[in-house]
C-alpha cells in the first residue's frame, strides 16, 4: 500500500472497496466486470482517482522542494527571494567611415547590427540603444546596442559584429573591440530552489551562508567561494564567476554591495575571480530516426548540456547528469560512452575552480544508427 505522499492505483482502490464491502455485507459477492456493484465501485474510483490527483498537485506546487515555475517563486517570496531574471547583453560597437565626416551627421537609435551569419543563416542581432553623433572630421564614433535576445546568446567574442543588418548612411563598417560578457540567462528552478536554505541559514548572521546567499542575488553570478582570512587575518576572498566564466569590473562592484549589505563591521571583501577548467564532453547516442532529424537532436544535445554546464554552481560533473539531461530530450533512445575531458570518468577540480565550456564546439556527439 503507498505511504500518505503516494497516490492509490485503480486496483489497490478497488480492493479495498471490494474489501469493506465484503465485510459488511456477506450478501453481495458478485464483484465481476459487468455487476451493478462493479459498475458503482469503479464509479466511485474514478472520482477518487481525481481528487487524488489534485490533491496531489496542490501538495507538490506548495513545497520548495517540488514547486516549478511561477509556483516556486510565489513560495520562495515568503524569505524575500525573488528569481534572478535574464538579461541582455550590450556592448559598445565603433561605426567607422572610409573618409572623414563633412560635417556633423546622427545615427539614429533602433538601427540594427548583427554578427555575420552562419553557415545556416542565423545571426545574433542587436540595436542602437540611443542616437549617435558624427562630428565634422571624424572618422568613427562609438555607440552602446543591445541583444534583441535576452540570456547568453549575446555574448560573443571581440570583433564579430560586423554586419550592418539595417542601412546606415555615411556609416562604412562596424565592429565591437571587446568581447561581450554581460548577457545572462534566466535562474533556474534548480538555482532558485538551492538559495533557500542558504538564506534561512544566514538570516541575521554575516557567517559564510549568508554572505554566499547574498552575492548569488546578484544578477549573473552563477558560482560564489569565500574563503575567510585569506590572505590575511580580517580579510576575506570571494571566488565569483558566470555562465561564461568572466566577471567584469561592473558586476564585481555588484557583488561587492551585495556583500556589504550582510557583511560585518571591519570586514574586507577582496573580490576575484577564480581558476576556469574549460572542458569537453563527448558522447554516443542512439535515437529514433524515423522521426527525428540527426541536426535537430544534437543541436537539443548542445543546448541543453551548455546550459547545464553555464549555471553548474558546483566543482563537479557527473556522468549521471549527463545522462539524464540527454536522456529527456526528445527522439534520445540511449546514450553512452560518455567522456569528460577524454575520461570515462566524473569530473572534479578545485574549490577554487569552476567548470564551463569554450562553446557548443566542445561538446561532441556520434551517432550509433546504423
Amino acid at each position: 500500500m503507498p505511504n500518505d505522499k503516494e497516490l492509490y492505483t485503480t486496483d489497490e482502490l478497488r480492493d479495498k472497496a471490494i474489501n469493506e464491502i465484503t465485510q459488511s455485507s456477506q450478501k453481495v459477492i458478485d464483484f465481476n466486470p459487468g455487476s451493478t456493484i462493479r459498475a458503482m465501485i469503479d464509479s466511485m474510483i474514478f472520482f477518487v482517482n481525481f481528487l487524488q490527483a489534485r490533491v496531489k498537485k496542490a501538495y507538490t506546487r506548495f513545497l520548495v522542494g517540488t514547486a516549478e515555475g511561477t509556483d516556486l517563486e510565489e513560495r520562495v517570496a515568503d524569505w524575500q527571494i525573488i528569481r534572478v531574471a535574464a538579461t541582455a547583453a550590450t556592448t559598445t560597437i565603433v561605426f567607422i567611415r572610409n573618409t572623414p565626416a563633412t560635417e556633423d551627421f546622427i545615427v539614429l537609435a533602433d538601427k540594427q547590427v548583427s554578427t555575420q551569419p552562419d553557415t545556416i543563416g542565423n545571426t545574433i542581432d542587436f540595436t542602437l540603444v540611443e542616437n549617435l553623433t558624427f562630428t565634422s572630421g571624424s572618422t568613427s564614433a562609438s555607440g552602446v546596442v543591445a541583444c534583441t535576445q535576452i540570456g547568453t546568446i549575446g555574448n560573443v567574442a571581440a570583433n564579430t559584429i560586423t554586419n550592418i543588418t539595417s542601412s546606415i548612411d555615411g556609416v562604412d563598417e562596424i565592429t565591437n573591440p571587446s568581447a561581450v560578457i554581460n548577457g545572462f540567462n534566466a535562474e533556474t528552478d534548480k538555482q532558485l530552489r538551492a538559495r533557500v536554505p542558504k538564506k534561512i541559514l544566514g538570516l541575521r548572521r554575516a557567517d559564510k551562508g549568508s554572505l554566499e546567499a547574498a552575492v548569488y542575488e546578484v544578477p549573473g553570478i552563477t558560482f560564489v567561494n569565500l574563503k575567510a582570512n585569506t590572505p590575511d587575518a580580517g580579510t576575506n576572498t570571494v571566488y565569483v564567476t558566470t555562465a561564461i566564466g568572466e566577471v567584469s569590473d561592473e558586476l564585481k562592484g555588484k557583488v561587492k554591495v551585495a556583500l556589504e549589505s550582510v557583511q560585518a563591521f571591519g570586514i574586507v571583501h577582496v573580490i576575484a575571480s577564480p581558476n576556469i577548467a574549460y572542458t569537453t564532453i563527448e558522447m554516443s547516442i542512439l535515437y529514433d530516426d524515423d522521426n527525428f532529424t540527426s541536426g535537430n537532436v544534437i543541436s537539443d544535445i548542445k543546448e541543453d548540456i551548455s546550459l547545464f554546464v553555464a549555471n553548474n554552481p558546483d566543482n563537479f560533473i557527473y556522468i549521471s547528469d549527463i545522462i539524464d539531461i540527454v536522456k529527456d530530450i526528445s527522439g534520445i533512445i540511449n546514450v553512452k560512452n560518455i567522456k569528460i575531458n577524454n575520461v570515462a570518468d566524473d569530473y572534479t577540480v578545485s574549490d577554487t575552480e569552476v567548470i564551463r565550456l569554450l562553446s557548443n564546439n566542445n561538446i561532441t556527439v556520434n551517432i550509433l544508427n546504423a
